[in-house]
């Protein structure tokens, strides 16, 4: 588990300079034992909505390799080569070099020179520091820790990181830059916050949501320290990840650290606690999240004219412009289990691997019943729903399906042929959220225990727990 990490690809200080114009940045490099020929240089995108830019050289004769970007702003970036990253730190006017041993899993003898190396030596003195001396904590550590040891913990790696911060550049003889030392700093503050927040919910996930914990509003103290509102940082991770688990938490709702679909007092939070670029970046995230998951069209669309008409970036409108014109077909873990609306059967795969056309939940009903093989055994839902069979023999046809969720299909293809899944008298399905289909990371809440579909395809109820089989059969006589 990282709480604390450093996504040198992903993150981007806006320290900005005050420079009208941008200026050279020379970025040269000599590779020793080289693995490969092309050397690629990663830098994230420098505004809201904008795009990351990614150039290749290959080596020279010399084993040497040369970048020279435009730019005004600082910003981190990634040179990867052989299969590994090197992270760098770019400050415009400070050029620089490095030099190192290539290795098939990672850079030997790094070395920069030049008037950024200062920035770079340190910042890799740094990260160092960090596999060395702040290591993620265990699991099974999280498992057995209270709210306030787990704040302990994360309170003493939190001025572990500053103190680093603030002595090393003076032991090591380093003039590092104010944009660097900014940069590390909310790195430090925002995640701190975010692994603070997210407490609850991972410790849930540890014990696969057999086990909760909610801490006292004491333990939430420590937010009062935290600037949650910093437009210079917007587009940092760590502080994009921090706004994302802040507005989950004041909308006081189950922590699963990613927006879920919005609606009015998502949107009256955003506004209460954000202004400026954290307040455009989360309306866009918003938006971005909620294309194509049944949400009010008619308030979606009066807050997008909203939001076109604001002072958000260009870049961040032209984005969300586009997605509104052609949105991905991705959908929440809920998105196919509202009531009244049709049955998704593109989120459902057969053993073959292929998905029910629209024709399997037409012309008669449909009970789903749903089974996380990590929570429970399925041999009592399997007898479950052969009995339900057998009292269904001489009454309608209706499609039953057991529906495996959160596995992988290889691994469950494997399963269903090695149970003879083929003879039972009903249907199994797959459903891995986790696919093309699904974004991993929206987890609106849990999906329901049983779901049933009229002969239309419509889902008509939603159950989070599993009644007697006379309940059932009343249930499917009152859809004729």
């Amino acid at each position: 588990m990282y709480f604390y990490r450093i996504s040198c690809l992903l993150l981007l200080c806006l320290s900005f300079s005050s420079l009208i114009g941008q200026v050279n940045v020379a970025i040269m490099g000599k590779v020793n034992q080289p693995v490969d020929t092309l050397v690629t240089l990663i830098v994230p995108p420098v505004s809201l909505g904008g795009e990351s830019s990614t150039v290749t050289t290959r080596l020279s004769d010399k084993l040497e390799f040369r970048f020279t970007i435009r730019t005004n702003i600082t910003t981190p970036a990634v040179i990867s080569y052989g299969g590994f990253n090197i992270p760098i730190f770019i400050v415009p006017e400070q050029s620089f070099s490095l030099e190192f041993t290539a290795d098939q899993r990672e850079p030997h003898n790094l070395l920069f020179r030049g008037k950024g190396g200062a920035d770079n030596t340190f910042l890799h003195q740094y990260i160092q520091f960090l596999a060395a001396e702040t290591p993620p904590i265990d699991s099974s550590v999280l498992g057995r820790t209270t709210a306030k040891e787990y704040r302990r913990l994360m309170d003493q790696n939190r001025i572990a990181r500053e103190h680093f911060l603030e002595n090393h550049s003076q032991v090591a003889d380093l003039e590092v830059s104010p944009q660097l030392l900014q940069w590390l700093q909310n790195d430090i503050t925002y995640t701190y916050a975010t692994a603070l927040l997210r407490y609850p919910s991972v410790f849930r996930d540890f014990h696969h949501g057999t086990k909760s914990r909610n801490p006292s509003n004491a333990y939430y103290s420590f937010l009062e320290g935290i600037p949650f509102n910093n437009p210079d940082a917007i587009l940092q991770d760590s502080y994009q990840r921090f706004l994302e688990s802040f507005i989950i938490h004041k909308l006081e709702r189950p922590m699963s650290w990613e927006l879920r679909t919005g609606g009015e007092r998502q949107y009256a939070v955003l506004s209460r606690f954000l202004f400026g670029p954290p307040l455009y970046y989360m309306q866009s995230l918003v938006f971005e999240r909620t294309l194509n998951w049944l949400v009010d069209p008619d308030y979606m669309a009066k807050e997008y004219r909203s939001f076109m008409a604001s002072e958000a970036p260009a870049l961040l409108k032209q984005k969300l412009e586009k997605l509104r014109e052609n949105p991905p077909k991705v959908y929440s873990i809920k998105s196919f289990s509202i009531i009244g609306s049709p049955v998704l059967g593109e989120v459902f795969q057969f053993h073959t691997g292929d998905r029910p056309d629209s024709s399997f939940f037409q012309g008669q009903p449909t009970l789903l019943y749903f089974h996380n093989r990590r929570i429970s055994r399925v041999d009592f839902i399997i007898r479950y729903l052969k009995k339900l069979s057998r009292n269904l023999e001489n009454r309608r046809d209706i499609n039953i399906c057991l529906v495996d969720v959160n596995t992988k299909l290889e691994a469950w293809q494997s399963i269903h042929s090695k149970n003879g899944y083929a003879n039972h008298p009903f249907t199994h399905l797959s459903m891995n959220y986790f696919d093309e289909l699904f974004d991993p990371r929206i987890e609106q809440g849990t999906h329901p225990e049983i779901l049933i579909v009229d002969a239309n395809g419509i889902v008509t109820e939603t159950l989070d727990w599993k009644p007697p089989v006379k309940q059932v059969l009343a249930i499917i006589d009152d859809l004729e």
